[in-house]
């Protein structure tokens, strides 16, 4: 049979007066790893609390929008969804009611603002590829086979209005040319290509 330590003095400390076999299985309720975030979470929160001169626990909303709203920059969406479902965790360990969380529509609205905002990811911006471009890109490609090869993919996907994933591959098989532009798909005449 495996053993399974005692909880810390530092969850016991933290948890209402219930029998100490109770606070044993409330612990190891939680996966050890799963415990270890949610222990973190709670030391970071502690920490922002105190240097605000706010009461950590139990959660109350204007700490905890102040919370939100200081970590939200910092981290990702799902970053934030685990730190907060960490606190909740410790809310139920402490016996405290998480209605803070579930009922109070302008902590609700925050986080879905933070779910929101950093969710969206953001892109460089892609200007059209012009003329000017595209010669600037051609006298840079020297007269080795490499750089004619170049020379001619760039020019092939300005004049056929291609994106990029349109003429390159990481793969390629004996039916790829079916699907996929390849040297095959363009012939050569004395007064055009086609």
């Amino acid at each position: 049979m495996v053993k399974f330590p005692p909880p810390p003095p530092t969850f016991r400390n933290s948890i209402k007066d219930i029998p100490p076999t109770a606070a044993f299985y409330l612990y190891h309720g939680l996966a050890k790893s799963t415990r270890a975030k949610v222990n973190s979470a709670i030391n970071q929160y502690q920490r922002f609390c105190q240097s605000n001169n706010y009461i950590a626990f139990p959660i109350s909303q204007i700490p905890l929008m102040h919370f939100i709203a200081d970590e939200a920059p910092k981290r990702q969406a799902s970053s934030m969804a685990q730190l907060i479902t960490s606190l909740k965790s410790h809310q139920i360990d402490c016996g405290y009611t998480n209605d803070i969380f579930e009922n109070d529509g302008q902590v609700k609205r925050i986080l879905r603002g933070v779910k929101i905002v950093n969710s969206i990811k953001r892109r460089n911006e892609r200007l059209p590829i012009t003329r000017d471009i595209v010669e600037q890109l051609v006298s840079h490609c020297d007269n080795s086979f490499h750089g004619t090869t170049m020379r001619a993919a760039i020019c092939l996907a300005f004049a056929g209005f291609l994106r990029i994933g349109e003429f390159t591959h990481n793969t390629w098989n004996s039916s790829s040319d079916q699907n996929s532009v390849s040297r095959g798909s363009i012939s050569f005449s004395t007064t055009a290509v086609t």
